[in-house]
């Protein structure tokens, strides 16, 4: 394809991520790929298994692969659209960002309607049988165009027995997955309950904490305060202010027991697309 780096654009946990220049095409596209120290065939197999799962989950909200190639150090690198803009969580913590799109004066509402593109991402991936599990704010990108795409999808994992070998089965996690701050309480104990689309519902649920709060809902001074507090998953307080039916959907979603939970992301989408429809009618 004719791939020529310009330089970096941003660094990940175990690799990079590069602005190139796909020649054929004359296109700019991102490159994610392994750094130096991550040059291993275990961080190699998870690259390529997050190549996979974006194979899978090929949606208007989850940032395009457009292919996977390998580099001179015969590592794999996903060939994927470079998104122009910034992470959702720097507007959720910024009302002035200049990212707002310049006809977004009901904020809340704006932040609710992103949310519920990812819940349509994250429902299709639960139709193609895979968990994203590390959904957050910081994994969600706000494009210059209004985009929302939803990225990062290097520790789902997959419910779909046709695809074991293939892809990681949510019934092989041995670990703690995804980011402290946000965890469901069965992404602490694997072997408590079964990793399903209800955790992923939490994480959504988590999300819409952080939107009406600013901050996610899990704390404490070191990782294992943060994971006991996520074990534990009490009742998260919200601010008074917050609408009664809003803060009854963000604790439905964040129960506890997984059966508790909405039974969907789409079933959570609909709340929050209910919810924006009273205060329409309550304010007229």
């Amino acid at each position: 394809q004719g791939l020529r780096v310009k330089g970096p654009l941003a660094e990940g946990g175990m690799g990079g991520i590069d602005l190139a220049e796909q020649g054929g095409l004359r296109r700019d596209v991102a490159l994610k790929t392994l750094r130096d120290e991550f040059l291993e065939p275990a961080f190699a197999d998870r690259l390529l298994r997050e190549a996979r799962v974006l194979a899978q989950v090929e949606h208007p909200h989850v940032v395009p692969l457009y292919g996977l190639e390998a580099d001179a150090r015969n590592a794999p690198v996903l060939v994927m659209k470079r998104i122009e803009g910034v992470p959702w969580r720097r507007l959720i913590r910024d009302d002035a960002h200049p990212a707002f799109p310049a006809d977004a004066e009901d904020r809340l509402a704006w932040h609710l309607h992103v949310l519920m593109d990812v819940c349509d991402a994250v429902h299709y991936a639960h139709s193609k049988g895979v968990l994203h599990l590390d959904l957050k704010p910081d994994n969600v990108m706000i494009g210059a165009f209004r985009e929302v795409l939803l990225v990062d999808w290097g520790v789902a994992v997959c419910t779909d027995e046709a695809k074991r070998g293939w892809l990681p089965m949510a019934d092989e996690v041995q670990e703690v997955l995804g980011t402290p701050a946000y965890l469901a309480p069965e992404m602490v104990d694997v072997a408590r309950r079964a990793l399903g689309p209800a955790t992923d519902v939490y994480l959504l649920g988590a999300t819409l904490y952080e939107i009406l709060t600013g901050e996610p809902p899990h704390h404490g001074g070191s990782l294992q305060e943060m994971l006991y507090a996520a074990y534990e998953a009490e009742e998260p307080e919200l601010p008074p202010e917050v609408p009664r039916e809003l803060a009854a959907i963000c604790r439905r979603a964040m129960a506890p027991e997984p059966d508790d939970r909405y039974a969907s992301a789409e079933e959570l989408r609909r709340a929050l697309r209910g919810f924006l429809a009273h205060r329409s009618a309550a304010a007229l």
